[in-house]
C-alpha cells in the first residue's frame, strides 16, 4: 500500500507550492498520493490508514489544535519548516507576531510534539534540535523544466534584478546606495525589482513590479524579464543565517549570473565560478562592475551554476530523498490507534473556530504595521485585495502576519 500524505498549511505560499512540486514528483514516480488542506478546513476523511500528516510551517491555533489532538491520540505527525521563526526580525510584522508569548508557546508545542521535523537547511536542523532532536534536513527542489528553453537577452543593455516578498525591503534599503552608484557608472545598466517597493531606489532606470502570490506565475514573470545579473543582498539579520539559498536556485536555473551576500546560505557558492560573493559595499560594487563589463564571465558563471543546481536540487534528486524519508514515517493505521477513533475525534473539533479566535486581532495588528510602513493608499489597496479574495472564496491566501508573511 502506497503512502498517503496530508499537507496541512495556513496558506499556499511559495514554500508550500515548492513542496507540492516534490509530492507531485513522488506521485508520478512512486505512486504516493497527497493533498493540501488549509488547517482550518481539516475533515475526518482527510485521515486514512496510510496517511502521514505533515504540518507545513503553520502553528496557528487550528494547526496547534490538530497537532495536540494527534499527540493525545498517539498518532505521529511530521512538522516541516524552512524558516527560523524564533529569530525573525522584530521590526517586521511577522517578527512581532512570533515574539508574542502565546504564539511562541504554540510554535514550540507543535515542533516538540512532532514525531519528526523536516527542515530545509543544516543550520536550521541544528537550531531546531533544541526543541526536538528528531530532525531531518531535506532540500527543496527546483523543477528545471519550468526554465526551458533559455530566453535570449537584449545585447544593448544589461539588466540586474531582484525578486522577493515585501519583507525584503530592508535588504534592498541597505544596498540601495551601491546599486544607484552602479547605475551612474554604467549608462547601459538597468535595475528591476519584483516585490518590495524601495523609495531609496528612485531612479529613471529602476523599475518595480508587484509581487505575485502564485509561485509559478512569479517564476514565469521573473524569467520573462530576461535578467543578466541576479542580486541576493542580505542585511545580516540573525534569522538569515538559517535561510535557504533560494535566490541561487532561481537565478542559476534561469541562466543568470548572481551576486550573493557572504552569509551561511551561500557558503557553498564558488566565487567567480558558480556566482560572485560580496560582503562590503566595495565588494558589491566590484562584482557588479565585473559582471556588467565581462559578458564572458556572466556566461561562464551562469552555465556552471545551472550544472551545480542540476546535481544538487533537480526534482528527481530531491524526490528520491523524500521517498526514503517517507519510508521511515509511521502512518495513521500503523500507529495502533483505530482509524474510526481518530476520525470521530477529529470530527468533534472546530478548526474554523480555532482559526478565527485570534484572526481579527492578527489582522488588526498587521493592518496597523502596514499603515505605518506604507501609508494609507497602499494599505487601502491591500485591504481591498484581501476582501476580494475572501468574497471570491480564495481560501488559504492569508494576509495576516502568520507564516504566510515570512520573508522570501
Amino acid at each position: 500500500m502506497s503512502v498517503d500524505v496530508l499537507l496541512v498549511v495556513e496558506a499556499r505560499i511559495a514554500s508550500v507550492q515548492l513542496l507540492e512540486q516534490v509530492f507531485a514528483g513522488l506521485e508520478q514516480s512512486h505512486g504516493v498520493t497527497w493533498r493540501t488542506v488549509a488547517d482550518r478546513e481539516i475533515t475526518p476523511d482527510d485521515l486514512r490508514e496510510n496517511t502521514v500528516p505533515v504540518i507545513v510551517r503553520t502553528t496557528t491555533p487550528a494547526a496547534h489544535l490538530f497537532a495536540r489532538t494527534l499527540t493525545q491520540l498517539g498518532v505521529p505527525y511530521v512538522y516541516y519548516t524552512d524558516d527560523n521563526f524564533w529569530l525573525l526580525d522584530p521590526r517586521t510584522p511577522i517578527g512581532r507576531h512570533y515574539a508574542r508569548r502565546s504564539v511562541r508557546r504554540q510554535l514550540e508545542e507543535v515542533v516538540s510534539g512532532a514525531a519528526q521535523v523536516v527542515v530545509s537547511t543544516q543550520p536550521l536542523a541544528q537550531y531546531v534540535s533544541r526543541f526536538n532532536p528528531a530532525v531531518v534536513h531535506l532540500d527543496a527542489a527546483v523543477n528545471l523544466d519550468k526554465y526551458l528553453p533559455p530566453l535570449p537577452r537584449d545585447p544593448e543593455r544589461v539588466v540586474m534584478g531582484f525578486a522577493g516578498s515585501i519583507g525584503r525591503r530592508l535588504d534592498l534599503d541597505a544596498a540601495a546606495e551601491v546599486f544607484l552608484s552602479a547605475l551612474e557608472r554604467h549608462p547601459n545598466l538597468h535595475l528591476e525589482v519584483i516585490g518590495p517597493e524601495v523609495p531609496a531606489l528612485a531612479h529613471e532606470r529602476v523599475t518595480t513590479f508587484p509581487y505575485l502570490d502564485d509561485y509559478e506565475a512569479y517564476i514565469a514573470f521573473q524569467r520573462g524579464r530576461r535578467w543578466d545579473i541576479g542580486l541576493a543582498p542580505l542585511r545580516g539579520a540573525p534569522v538569515q543565517e538559517y535561510k535557504t539559498d533560494v535566490k541561487y536556485r532561481e537565478y542559476g536555473a534561469q541562466g543568470i549570473a548572481g551576486i550573493y551576500q557572504v552569509m551561511r546560505p551561500y557558503a557553498h557558492i564558488r566565487h567567480g565560478e558558480t556566482g560572485m560573493l560580496a560582503s562590503t559595499p566595495e565588494e558589491w560594487a566590484e562584482a557588479i562592475d565585473r559582471l556588467v563589463t565581462e559578458p564572458e564571465l556572466r556566461e561562464r558563471i551562469a552555465r556552471q551554476a545551472r550544472a551545480d543546481i542540476e546535481a544538487r536540487y533537480a526534482l528527481p534528486v530531491v524526490v528520491e530523498r523524500w521517498h526514503e524519508f517517507l519510508g521511515t514515517c509511521t502512518t495513521v493505521g500503523a500507529s495502533g490507534v483505530d482509524l474510526l477513533t481518530v476520525r470521530s475525534t477529529v470530527a468533534s473539533l472546530d478548526f474554523a473556530r480555532a482559526a478565527n479566535a485570534t484572526r481579527l486581532t492578527r489582522l488588526w495588528l498587521y493592518g496597523l504595521d502596514h499603515l505605518r510602513t506604507y501609508g494609507v493608499a497602499r494599505t487601502a489597496k491591500r485591504t481591498t485585495r484581501f476582501l476580494a479574495r475572501r468574497l471570491t472564496g480564495r481560501a488559504g491566501e492569508a494576509e495576516a502576519p502568520g507564516e504566510a508573511q515570512a520573508e522570501k
